[in-house]
């Protein structure tokens, strides 16, 4: 009922929202579009999204869109059914950097883009940018700072439209700290310091971009030493349509289902949706550590005595394998001695759990 959207546990929300504004601030949260026909997209994108959107139309899995192994973070063709459900994934925050506070989920539309060119880019000798405009505190950079810098600038065309329909700028893997203009107006900060290596910067429009010519600057902290072309690094989207302006959405938190609903496990499996396993052990002494070992499962969360252990992630949907880590401490003051252990885990893709294994080091 859940991945079909039948669930009566769905309440309607007013448009989208992070999970952080709708009180769920960890682990997944429920989203479901009811649309007034299936909507398609040839090149569909979530440019406002946290981590991981597993979609699912019809009850089946339509798309994972996202970042990290299995998941795919560029557009791609998606038909939305009359009753989409979005299963959003929270990875958790940041603990230092310029990204700090991001919220999670999915807090802004759906939308069909289609890239825009970009001109050959101009490398020009500067002196690093003021980010005291953008009226935040960015670790490593003075504000008064001054040496040797660079300036990428690019040149785009744009039709001049809506404010509904905002540009995405996306910056992958780019190795440089530098600051955004688009046409003088600061937009953001992008630094590859291992927090914040892919990000994308929703431009309104008209505010920001005009009809015709358009520039866009990287300023640097530094100069520009790499002898890779930035431009396989940096693109520019106009969005053709809001895919969800006229969805009503609703949500529901994510938790553990009542005991009630566990049954035995299906014969081959779960058709790679998500599902719950419980099972049950006991332990004559905690005297030496216990480990789960998920050999067989792909992504997922561990709950043991309804303590969340947290996450494991040991292949993709696919059965590639993800490492490095293959097995989870199981904490000895949350197992109880001569007595029923429950553990509890949640798969994302359905795989079988015939190899999990509780084992003593």
């Amino acid at each position: 009922a859940m991945l079909t959207g039948e669930s009566p546990s769905f309440r309607k929300i007013p448009g989208p929202m992070s999970l952080e504004a709708l009180e769920c601030d960890r682990g997944y949260g429920w989203y479901r579009l009811e649309l007034p026909k299936g909507v398609g997209a040839k090149s569909m994108m979530a440019p406002a999204s946290g981590d991981r959107l597993h979609f699912f139309s019809d009850g089946k899995p339509a798309a994972l869109v996202g970042m990290g192994p299995g998941a795919e973070h560029r557009p791609q063709a998606l038909k939305l059914g009359e009753r989409t459900v979005i299963l959003a994934d929270n990875l958790g925050r940041f603990c230092y950097g310029w990204r700090l506070g991001e919220p999670k989920g999915l807090w802004d539309h759906l939308y069909d883009v289609a890239r825009i060119r970009l001109g050959k880019v101009k490398i020009d000798p500067s002196d690093p940018p003021d980010p005291t405009p953008l009226g935040r505190f960015f670790t490593g950079v003075r504000y008064t700072q001054r040496g040797l810098a660079d300036t990428l600038t690019w040149t785009f065309q744009h039709a001049g439209r809506s404010a509904e329909r905002p540009v995405i700028l996306e910056i992958d893997d780019l190795r440089v700290i530098g600051m955004i203009f688009v046409n003088d107006h600061p937009a953001g900060m992008y630094s590859h310091d291992g927090s914040a290596r892919f990000a994308r910067y929703v431009l309104p429009v008209p505010d920001v971009i005009k009809r015709g010519k358009n520039e866009l600057k990287l300023a640097l902290f530094h100069p520009y030493e790499s002898k890779a072309d930035a431009s396989k690094c940096v693109r520019v989207y106009e969005t053709k349509a809001n895919l969800t302006a006229g969805a009503i959405w609703s949500f529901c938190p994510w938790g553990i289902p009542q005991s009630s609903a566990f049954g035995a496990p299906a014969g081959a499996g779960n058709g790679g949706l998500p599902v719950w396993y419980r099972n049950v052990f006991h332990v004559k002494h905690v005297g030496r550590p216990l480990w789960l070992e998920p050999s067989g499962l792909t992504k997922g969360q561990i709950y043991l005595n309804g303590h969340n252990l947290g996450r494991y992630f040991v292949a993709t949907a696919t059965g590639k394998a993800v490492g490095p880590q293959k097995r989870y401490y199981l904490p000895e003051p949350w197992i109880r001695e001569d007595a029923e252990n429950e553990l509890v885990l949640f798969e994302e893709h359905g795989r079988r759990p015939d190899k999990v294994r509780v084992v003593g080091s």
